[in-house]
């Protein structure tokens, strides 16, 4: 069976050779059954590869099931491991326990280092609408950044009114949908 891009040749050549034939002639009417099996083949192969594609969405679907149960249950043992690493460091403090030599590992309590908290800040973000104002500390224990950001939506309506905007454009990007 020939492969597409071979039914995609042969379907030019016919064409090539309808172009300077009468409409009546015999030769044409041939041409034209000849075209008729390679859109015949052509739409038998297009449908084997929607059969492919939907059976690749749906491994996908399945492989992405999988990744959340995954992520699901490594979030899960994390919150484990980290809630008994507290008990154990609680219990250490509790107890005044420097370190413990176990059979499988050792564990040390460390005092850890100093820093700097900053009451309602979340160390991403210290803005007065998250609870902490900067402007209330000394001039020389904050500074100011400015973050620059493109607009995409005011850019798009620039470029729709015919305006040019370096190194911006409108792209289309075309998808399939499958059902």
């Amino acid at each position: 069976m020939p492969t597409l891009y071979e039914l995609s040749i042969q379907q030019q050549e016919l064409l090539d050779k309808l172009y300077w034939l009468d409409s009546g002639d015999e030769e044409a009417v041939d041409i034209n059954a000849d075209l008729e099996k390679i859109y015949g083949s052509v739409e038998y192969k297009l449908n084997f590869l929607s059969t492919l594609l939907l059976e690749a969405k749906t491994m996908t679907e399945n492989r992405r099931a999988a990744v959340k149960k995954a992520q699901d249950r490594l979030k899960t043992s994390e919150i484990a491991e980290a809630r008994l690493k507290e008990f154990i460091k609680t219990q250490m403090e509790v107890f005044d326990i420097k370190k413990i030599a176990g059979d499988h590992c050792n564990i040390t309590w460390c005092a850890g280092r100093e820093s700097v908290n900053l009451e309602g800040s979340d160390k991403k973000s210290y803005s007065a609408e998250v609870g902490f104002d900067c402007t209330k500390l000394p001039y020389d224990c904050y500074e100011v950044v400015t973050v620059m950001r493109p607009k995409m939506d005011v850019i798009k309506s620039h470029l729709e009114n015919g305006e040019a905007i370096m190194g911006a454009e409108i792209v289309r990007k075309p998808y399939l949908l499958v059902k």
